[in-house]
Protein backbone atom coordinates (compact mmCIF):
# COMPACT_ATOMS: atom_id res chain seq x y z
CA UNK A 1 0.00 0.00 0.00
CA UNK A 2 1.10 3.53 -0.66
CA UNK A 3 2.64 5.31 2.32
CA UNK A 4 0.62 8.43 1.52
CA UNK A 5 -2.58 6.40 1.72
CA UNK A 6 -1.92 4.66 5.04
CA UNK A 7 -4.25 7.00 6.94
CA UNK A 8 -7.68 5.35 6.84
CA UNK A 9 -9.63 8.58 6.31
CA UNK A 10 -7.38 9.69 3.46
CA UNK A 11 -7.46 6.25 1.83
CA UNK A 12 -11.28 6.08 2.06
CA UNK A 13 -11.69 9.58 0.64
CA UNK A 14 -9.29 8.73 -2.20
CA UNK A 15 -11.05 5.45 -3.04
CA UNK A 16 -14.50 7.02 -2.87
CA UNK A 17 -13.29 9.86 -5.10
CA UNK A 18 -12.04 7.34 -7.68
CA UNK A 19 -15.23 5.24 -7.50
CA UNK A 20 -17.56 8.23 -7.65
CA UNK A 21 -15.63 10.00 -10.40
CA UNK A 22 -14.89 13.06 -8.30
CA UNK A 23 -13.61 16.14 -10.05
CA UNK A 24 -12.55 17.78 -6.79
CA UNK A 25 -9.01 16.63 -6.05
CA UNK A 26 -7.58 19.82 -4.55
CA UNK A 27 -7.74 18.23 -1.10
CA UNK A 28 -5.44 15.43 -2.35
CA UNK A 29 -2.97 17.90 -3.87
CA UNK A 30 -2.89 19.85 -0.60
CA UNK A 31 -2.44 16.67 1.44
CA UNK A 32 0.41 15.36 -0.75
CA UNK A 33 2.15 18.74 -0.75
CA UNK A 34 2.04 18.67 3.06
CA UNK A 35 3.04 15.05 3.58
CA UNK A 36 5.34 14.02 0.72
CA UNK A 37 9.04 14.81 0.95
CA UNK A 38 10.52 14.74 -2.53
CA UNK A 39 14.12 13.59 -2.87
CA UNK A 40 15.50 15.20 -6.01
CA UNK A 41 18.70 13.36 -6.77
CA UNK A 42 21.79 15.24 -7.87
CA UNK A 43 23.86 12.22 -8.90
CA UNK A 44 23.07 9.50 -11.45
CA UNK A 45 24.62 6.79 -9.27
CA UNK A 46 22.36 7.66 -6.32
CA UNK A 47 19.29 7.78 -8.57
CA UNK A 48 20.22 4.46 -10.18
CA UNK A 49 20.22 2.70 -6.81
CA UNK A 50 16.55 3.57 -6.27
CA UNK A 51 14.99 3.44 -9.78
CA UNK A 52 11.38 3.92 -8.81
CA UNK A 53 8.78 6.54 -9.39
CA UNK A 54 7.72 8.90 -6.61
CA UNK A 55 4.49 7.81 -4.99
CA UNK A 56 2.44 10.89 -6.02
CA UNK A 57 2.85 10.02 -9.70
CA UNK A 58 1.18 6.65 -9.14
CA UNK A 59 -1.60 8.21 -7.06
CA UNK A 60 -2.20 10.95 -9.63
CA UNK A 61 -2.11 8.36 -12.41
CA UNK A 62 -5.09 6.57 -10.87
CA UNK A 63 -7.03 9.82 -10.43
CA UNK A 64 -6.41 10.96 -14.01
CA UNK A 65 -7.09 7.47 -15.38
CA UNK A 66 -10.66 7.69 -14.09
CA UNK A 67 -11.47 11.33 -14.76
CA UNK A 68 -10.14 14.01 -17.06
CA UNK A 69 -9.20 16.84 -14.72
CA UNK A 70 -8.21 20.26 -15.97
CA UNK A 71 -4.91 21.22 -14.35
CA UNK A 72 -6.02 24.86 -14.40
CA UNK A 73 -8.67 23.95 -11.83
CA UNK A 74 -5.94 22.83 -9.40
CA UNK A 75 -3.56 24.91 -7.32
CA UNK A 76 -0.05 23.63 -6.72
CA UNK A 77 2.27 25.38 -4.29
CA UNK A 78 5.03 22.78 -4.74
CA UNK A 79 6.63 22.75 -8.18
CA UNK A 80 7.76 19.13 -7.84
CA UNK A 81 4.26 17.90 -7.09
CA UNK A 82 2.95 19.84 -10.08
CA UNK A 83 5.59 18.28 -12.30
CA UNK A 84 4.55 14.85 -11.00
CA UNK A 85 0.97 15.65 -12.00
CA UNK A 86 2.15 16.42 -15.53
CA UNK A 87 4.04 13.12 -15.69
CA UNK A 88 0.88 11.29 -14.57
CA UNK A 89 -1.04 13.09 -17.33
CA UNK A 90 1.55 11.91 -19.86
CA UNK A 91 1.34 8.35 -18.54
CA UNK A 92 -2.41 8.51 -19.21
CA UNK A 93 -1.89 9.95 -22.71
CA UNK A 94 -3.64 13.14 -21.66
CA UNK A 95 -0.78 15.32 -22.88
CA UNK A 96 1.90 14.88 -25.53
CA UNK A 97 5.62 14.34 -25.14
CA UNK A 98 6.23 17.89 -26.35
CA UNK A 99 3.84 19.35 -23.77
CA UNK A 100 5.14 17.35 -20.82
CA UNK A 101 8.83 17.71 -21.66
CA UNK A 102 8.43 21.50 -21.53
CA UNK A 103 6.88 21.33 -18.04
CA UNK A 104 9.51 19.24 -16.24
CA UNK A 105 12.52 21.10 -14.86
CA UNK A 106 13.82 18.81 -12.11
CA UNK A 107 16.54 16.46 -13.36
CA UNK A 108 15.31 13.46 -11.34
CA UNK A 109 11.81 13.89 -12.74
CA UNK A 110 13.27 14.32 -16.23
CA UNK A 111 14.84 10.87 -15.90
CA UNK A 112 11.52 9.40 -14.79
CA UNK A 113 9.77 11.06 -17.71
CA UNK A 114 12.45 9.90 -20.14
CA UNK A 115 12.06 6.33 -18.93
CA UNK A 116 8.29 6.56 -19.45
CA UNK A 117 8.75 7.95 -22.97
CA UNK A 118 11.19 5.22 -23.93
CA UNK A 119 8.92 2.62 -22.33
CA UNK A 120 5.98 3.79 -24.45
CA UNK A 121 8.06 3.44 -27.61
CA UNK A 122 9.33 0.05 -26.46
CA UNK A 123 5.81 -1.19 -25.66
CA UNK A 124 4.64 -0.44 -29.21
CA UNK A 125 7.45 -2.39 -30.82
CA UNK A 126 7.26 -5.39 -28.54
CA UNK A 127 3.55 -5.74 -27.80
CA UNK A 128 4.11 -5.38 -24.05
CA UNK A 129 2.58 -3.01 -21.53
CA UNK A 130 5.14 -1.85 -19.02
CA UNK A 131 4.47 1.40 -17.17
CA UNK A 132 8.11 2.10 -16.41
CA UNK A 133 10.86 -0.20 -17.59
CA UNK A 134 14.06 0.74 -15.80
CA UNK A 135 16.07 -1.96 -17.54
CA UNK A 136 16.86 0.55 -20.32
CA UNK A 137 19.04 2.32 -17.81
CA UNK A 138 20.86 -0.71 -16.40
CA UNK A 139 20.81 -3.65 -18.84
CA UNK A 140 23.06 -3.56 -21.90
CA UNK A 141 21.83 -6.62 -23.77
CA UNK A 142 18.09 -5.95 -24.14
CA UNK A 143 18.57 -5.49 -27.89
CA UNK A 144 19.27 -9.23 -28.12
CA UNK A 145 15.73 -10.00 -26.98
CA UNK A 146 13.59 -7.01 -27.93
CA UNK A 147 12.97 -4.70 -30.87
CA UNK A 148 14.19 -1.13 -30.51
CA UNK A 149 12.96 0.26 -33.84
CA UNK A 150 10.72 3.00 -32.39
CA UNK A 151 13.42 4.01 -29.94
CA UNK A 152 15.95 4.22 -32.77
CA UNK A 153 13.53 6.29 -34.88
CA UNK A 154 13.18 8.72 -31.97
CA UNK A 155 16.85 8.71 -31.02
CA UNK A 156 17.33 12.41 -31.81
CA UNK A 157 14.50 13.37 -29.43
CA UNK A 158 15.88 11.08 -26.74
CA UNK A 159 19.44 12.43 -27.10
CA UNK A 160 18.25 16.02 -27.08
CA UNK A 161 16.22 15.48 -23.92
CA UNK A 162 18.97 13.49 -22.24
CA UNK A 163 21.30 16.44 -22.85
CA UNK A 164 19.02 18.67 -20.76
CA UNK A 165 19.60 16.50 -17.67
CA UNK A 166 22.44 17.84 -15.55
CA UNK A 167 22.94 15.20 -12.84
CA UNK A 168 26.49 14.38 -11.79
CA UNK A 169 27.77 11.32 -13.67
CA UNK A 170 24.91 11.48 -16.22
CA UNK A 171 27.55 10.85 -18.86
CA UNK A 172 27.60 7.23 -17.69
CA UNK A 173 23.91 6.87 -18.52
CA UNK A 174 24.39 8.63 -21.87
CA UNK A 175 27.13 6.19 -22.88
CA UNK A 176 25.12 3.24 -21.65
CA UNK A 177 21.76 4.24 -23.14
CA UNK A 178 22.94 5.48 -26.51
Amino acid sequence: MKDLLLDKKIRERYILGIVNGSLNWQWLIDYIEREFKFKNWKDWYDFKRILRIPEPIDIFYQVIKNEKIDIDSLHFSNKYIKQMWYIACFCNNEISWKEVSEQISDDSLKLILLDRYITQLFNKDNNVSFDFYWNFFINTNLFQVYSFEAIQRNQVIIKRYLNTIKLCHIGELKKFLL
